[in-house]
């Protein structure tokens, strides 16, 4: 899969995650539509990864935009791990789906990154 459908899909992966959990629930909640607007700064770096000229911006921003995504939403997995005495907001669920995925898409990232740099550079051969 090359970089901008992998960006694409995991923008359209972190809008589904949004409604999703927006249909769910019972009352209307604004931070269940948090993964909504880091999917609309990822559209906007993978639109930019598919032109040529822009395609490096494009690549490291949506990998930037995730690292963000994942370190604001890591605390809900320790929230639904260790409740406390109240309730987990459904909100902490969405955030969870969202800190995974992030977590999935950085490591996809670092492997494309990874994989195209050993195929730039020469092997050399010194005796």
């Amino acid at each position: 899969m090359n970089f901008p459908k992998l960006i694409f899909a995991y923008a359209a992966l972190l809008i589904i995650d949004s409604l999703v959990f927006q249909y769910f629930a019972n009352i209307r909640d604004i931070s269940l539509m948090t993964p909504i607007v880091f999917a609309g700064f990822i559209l906007i770096m993978g639109i930019m990864s598919v032109k040529q000229d822009l395609a490096l911006f494009g690549r490291h921003g949506a990998t930037a935009v995730s690292l963000i995504a994942f370190i604001t939403s890591i605390t809900s997995i320790f929230t639904i791990i260790f409740p406390g005495d109240e309730a987990v907001a459904l909100s902490e669920y969405a955030h969870a789906v969202m800190a995974l995925l992030s977590l999935a898409f950085i490591a996809l990232a670092v492997h494309a990154f990874a994989a195209e740099r050993g195929e730039k550079e020469p092997e050399n051969d010194v005796e």
